[in-house]
């Protein structure tokens, strides 16, 4: 899994898990409720009466982590990559 960001993906996460997913009619709460954090009251109910006229339903992923890591290419970089560099 990766997170999406403005810039290149200097950092990644990774999960390994348990997954569920299930489909809800509608929008999800969930994702109003980000919407509405993230945008301002008008924007956002702006955006969210335009989803749900082109989403009818929405999947929503469930995670239960075993393990998670961060590669984080911006304060240091794999080990094989260290050792790739080192050998040139």
């Amino acid at each position: 899994m990766s997170i999406d960001l403005d810039y290149s993906a200097s950092k990644t996460l990774l999960i390994r898990g348990t997954v569920r997913a299930d489909t809800v009619e509608g929008i999800a709460p969930e994702y109003a409720a980000m919407i509405r954090r993230a945008m301002s009251q008008e924007d956002a109910e702006a955006l969210l009466k335009e989803a749900a006229r082109l989403y009818p339903r929405m999947t929503r992923i469930f995670i239960h982590p075993d393990w998670v890591g961060l590669l984080d290419f911006e304060t240091r970089l794999p080990s094989a990559v260290e050792r790739a560099i080192e050998r040139a």
